[in-house]
């Protein structure tokens, strides 16, 4: 169903509104009137236009007050409003790519003025969607802009889709880009999370000294502009090259102290107790492990 805030908005009559009601094709609840797909498609075509702007308009502003940016952002276009239906799923972007909503995210944003944020914005969802060739198709004209000043972010988010992929020499390419471009531009936080990434394809190449060598360069960056969860996923990362050397021991201690660190949501704590169990388990610390086993999966069930 569809709300606006008065069914004059629509042309409807207070009979009208009254006989929809009784037939349970119109609800009256505390944003305004619901309006049920069926009367919709049947009376919503000899509406006026101006009142339908109105009514999308209205419509819009409801969904704003409930924090819903993907109804909000839908009323918008049907309002011919798109530039503001783009700020609203910009501003709301991050938390959407982690939704259930992110193929409505990816539709929207196809329908609104193209802009650099947009572009990049739309490359991840389709990337998380399976559709990660019409995502890159998007990144490539940005990436391939020596003054677009979003190059970096683009190449960044490409070596991530590649690094998914298991492209590890096309991921290489593109974060070694996204570094230099982070350096020319003086962006410690795209240096920062560029290198975390290029640390995370070295490790996978198996060259685990020059990931290590990425993450302590990327850590203080992140610890300069308190990008705070990203340095925990940082160090969770330094642990990890500590597991593959074999070094349990210092892997446990890094695991320990980032189970104390405020920074870490849902998913990094699940990540964090997950492998610290592994550790304790292999340096015979089976019960402990065992316990911390469960409370990953409880914080992986939070995130």
């Amino acid at each position: 169903m569809r709300s606006c805030g008065r069914p004059a908005d629509l042309g409807l009559s207070a009979s009208l509104v009254r006989t929809l009601a009784g037939r349970g094709l119109v609800l009256r609840g505390p944003t305004g009137v619901a309006l049920h797909d069926l009367a919709r498609e049947v009376l919503l075509p000899t509406t006026p236009a101006s009142r339908m702007r109105a009514a999308h308009l209205a419509a819009a502003r409801a969904a704003s007050r409930r924090g819903d940016p993907i109804e909000a952002a839908f009323h918008l276009l049907e309002a011919r409003r798109p530039l503001r239906a783009r700020g609203v799923l910009l501003a709301a972007g991050a938390a959407l790519l982690d939704s259930p909503r992110i193929a409505e995210l990816a539709r929207l944003l196809s329908k609104v003025p193209p802009s650099p944020s947009g572009q990049l914005l739309l490359a991840e969802a389709l990337d998380r969607l399976g559709r990660s060739d019409e995502g890159r198709a998007l990144l490539t004209e940005i990436a391939e802009s020596p003054r677009n000043p979003r190059r970096g972010e683009a190449l960044l988010l490409m070596g991530r889709i590649a690094s998914r992929r298991n492209a590890l020499s096309e991921a290489l390419v593109h974060l070694q880009g996204a570094v230099s471009a982070a350096v020319a531009a003086s962006d410690p936080r795209l240096e920062g999370r560029s290198r975390r990434l290029l640390a995370v394809v070295l490790r996978k190449t198996g060259d685990l000294d020059a990931a290590a060598s990425e993450l302590d360069r990327a850590i203080p960056l992140m610890d300069s502009i308190e990008d705070s969860q990203e340095r925990v996923r940082a160090r969770l990362d330094h642990a990890l090259i500590r597991f593959f050397r074999e070094d349990l021991a210092g892997a446990a201690r890094e695991l320990e102290g980032l189970l104390a660190d405020p920074a870490a949501g849902p998913r990094e704590e699940a990540a964090i107790r997950s492998n610290l169990a592994i550790a304790w388990v292999r340096m015979s610390r089976p019960e402990e492990g065992a316990a911390l086993f469960e409370e990953s999966a409880r914080a992986a069930e939070r995130g």
